[in-house]
C-alpha cells in the first residue's frame, strides 16, 4: 500500500467535506469564536496571547465575520454606518468628509498611538465596515477573507 492510497482511504473514512475542514461552524459560531479568541488573546493571561501589533488584523477579521451574521453581531456595523453617515453630512466640519478619510483616520489612530489593544480591536472592527462602504481597493482584504473562510471553513454570507 502506498502513502497516497492510505491518505485517500483515511480521508474517505473521516469524511472531510471540502470547505468544512473543522465541521459545521456557521456564521454566528464564527463570530462567537473570533470574539472569544480576541477577548482571551488580548487579556494574555492564558495560553492564547495576541500581540499588540496583531490585534488590528484579528479585529478586522472579526468585523468581516460580524458582517455575515444577523441580530446581536450587526451592532458594530450599524454603529459604524451611523457614524460614517453623520460625519459625511456634517457641514460644520468644513467640507466633504468621504468614507476613505474616515478609514485613514481610524488607521492613523490604531497605528499612531501607544498600543491599547481593546481600542485597536474596536477600531479595527469598525474599519471593516468603513472599508466596505468606501469600496475600491479598500475591499481587497474582505475579498481575501471571504475566499479564505469560504473555501477552507465553509463560512459564506
Amino acid at each position: 500500500m502506498t502513502t497516497a492510497f492510505l491518505a485517500a482511504q483515511l480521508a474517505a473514512d473521516i469524511n472531510v467535506t471540502p470547505g468544512a475542514v473543522l465541521g459545521t461552524i456557521g456564521t454566528g459560531g464564527a463570530a462567537l469564536s473570533i470574539t472569544t479568541f480576541l477577548a482571551v488573546g488580548i487579556s494574555g493571561k492564558g495560553r492564547i496571547e495576541i500581540k499588540d501589533k496583531n490585534v488590528p488584523t484579528v479585529g478586522f477579521t472579526a468585523g468581516y465575520l460580524y458582517s455575515l451574521t444577523t441580530s446581536l453581531w450587526t451592532t458594530p456595523r450599524d454603529v459604524t454606518q451611523a457614524m460614517v453617515t453623520t460625519l459625511q453630512s456634517a457641514p460644520e466640519l468644513g467640507g466633504t468628509i468621504g468614507p476613505a478619510a474616515i478609514g485613514l483616520v481610524i488607521i492613523f489612530v490604531i497605528y499612531g498611538i501607544k498600543p491599547r489593544p481593546w481600542l485597536s480591536a474596536a477600531l479595527s472592527i469598525s474599519l471593516f465596515t468603513v472599508a466596505t462602504i468606501t469600496g475600491g481597493i479598500w475591499n481587497v482584504p474582505s475579498v481575501l477573507l471571504g475566499a479564505l473562510f469560504g473555501q477552507v471553513l465553509g463560512i459564506h454570507p
